[in-house]
């Protein structure tokens, strides 16, 4: 029999989980997302510093 304190608390147990699964989606979005955005920054700087000294040896 599902008692209206029982229904309470498997509400607030489904609210919970769902709240932790947004939470941990959002952890892994801003990892992924800050890793790709750090390789691209070193790409840049790279390839900055790489025609630096190209335009360093021409002149």
């Amino acid at each position: 029999m599902n008692t209206p304190r029982q229904a309470k608390i498997r509400s607030i147990a489904v609210l919970v989980v769902a709240a932790l699964l947004l939470e941990l989606t959002t952890a892994v979005q801003y990892i992924s997302t800050r890793r790709a955005i750090t390789a691209q920054i070193k790409e840049m700087a790279q390839r900055d510093l790489s025609s630096t000294s190209h335009t360093a040896e021409v002149k």
